[in-house]
């Protein structure tokens, strides 16, 4: 998710987040099949991989920096808002990074990464 330059992970508008974790919870292989599921998510520049991690693993520089949202029961109604919408983009993240870098100070990005636990 992208936001503007005057973003933080707080700033996050509860309609935008409750998107974004439908499209977690719709799209997670175990996360599909239950309810009541915990997303977790934090500031792209928190998520931590090294190279002895497995595929789909990720950690934390900062636990401080993780929020936590619940997802109740699949929205159909904002799935298929969404899905209208659907754009198929190919972005390059690396210039992404490095310009957003450039604009903000460290540990403000305005990019954010929503994702479950479960992969």
């Amino acid at each position: 998710m992208a936001c503007q330059q005057t973003c933080g992970i707080d700033d996050i508008p509860a309609d935008t987040l409750e998107d974004c974790s439908q499209l977690v919870k719709q799209n997670s292989i175990q996360g599909c099949k239950s309810n009541d599921v915990q997303i977790v998510y934090t500031p792209w520049g928190n998520l931590k991989k090294t190279a002895s991690m497995e595929v789909g693993q990720v950690g934390f520089h900062d636990e401080k920096l993780r929020r936590y949202t619940k997802v109740a029961r699949k929205s159909n109604d904002i799935l298929n808002r969404l899905e209208k919408t659907r754009r198929e983009l190919q972005p390059d993240f690396k210039t992404e990074k490095e310009v957003c870098c450039s604009l903000q100070p460290p540990c403000t990005h305005a990019a954010f990464d929503v994702y479950a636990p479960d992969g």
